[in-house]
């Protein structure tokens, strides 16, 4: 049997060679932003990108292969930033469920809005991904899906909801309906206001199930 490495000190300063890769993606993720909210994602070349960044074409490929992969590190990156903090603030709430549920979205919704026609193109293009940014993007998104089950369970814990509701299922559901109202909104067949709206609807008769009335009248 041989001896397992030490884990690297968290603390541990960084290198220069690693400061400047960080550095270099840091650019690389500020000039893509930049691009394609002023051209479209189709309208911002790599040379483009590059160029706002202050690197060559082949340091742009060394980190991401094509554009594809650099639109979903940018989404997963951010989208991730944006769920963590609203995650960490709706574990500190002790609002209803729905509601913490909701504030979660609406926080992803906000980062959409910060500029619709890039948010359009990203869901545009990962109807179409590759292989790896398809797993990325799986990766992303189930990492979320988990964090919301963590709160479907501490809703079941303190007695809010059935104790049969299995915390990843309902929260799958919930993403489910929520990628239903992001893209209705996206689509331009909702406005903001009805978004939200239907949204506690869907997200109150997943996690509560129907209203009593409904319950009753089914055969």
């Amino acid at each position: 049997m041989t001896d397992r490495p030490e884990a690297p000190d968290a603390a541990a300063p960084l290198s220069l060679r690693e400061r400047k890769k960080r550095d270099k993606l840091a650019a690389i993720r500020a000039a893509a932003r930049e691009l394609f909210a002023e051209h479209g994602v189709d309208g911002a070349t790599t040379r483009a990108i590059s160029e706002r960044a202050g690197i060559g074409v082949g340091t742009l490929f060394s980190y991401f292969p094509d554009k594809q992969s650099l639109l979903t590190h940018l989404f997963v990156t951010e989208i991730g930033e944006v769920a963590d903090a609203a995650v960490v603030a709706a574990k500190g709430s002790a609002a209803p469920l729905v509601d913490r549920l909701l504030g979660i979205f609406r926080a992803a919704f906000a980062w959409y809005a910060r500029d619709e026609r890039l948010a359009r193109a990203v869901i545009r293009e990962f109807l179409f991904l590759s292989p790896d940014n398809k797993r990325a993007f799986e990766a992303s998104s189930l990492g979320f899906v988990t964090k919301l089950a963590a709160l479907v369970d501490d809703a079941r814990e303190r007695g809010e909801i059935p104790a049969a509701s299995p915390g990843m299922l309902v929260a799958t559901a919930c993403f489910a309906q929520y990628f239903f109202a992001l893209t209705s909104w996206l689509g331009g067949t909702v406005a903001p206001s009805a978004r939200d709206a239907v949204l506690r609807q869907l997200l109150e008769r997943t996690v509560h199930g129907p209203p009593r009335t409904e319950q009753e009248s089914t055969p």
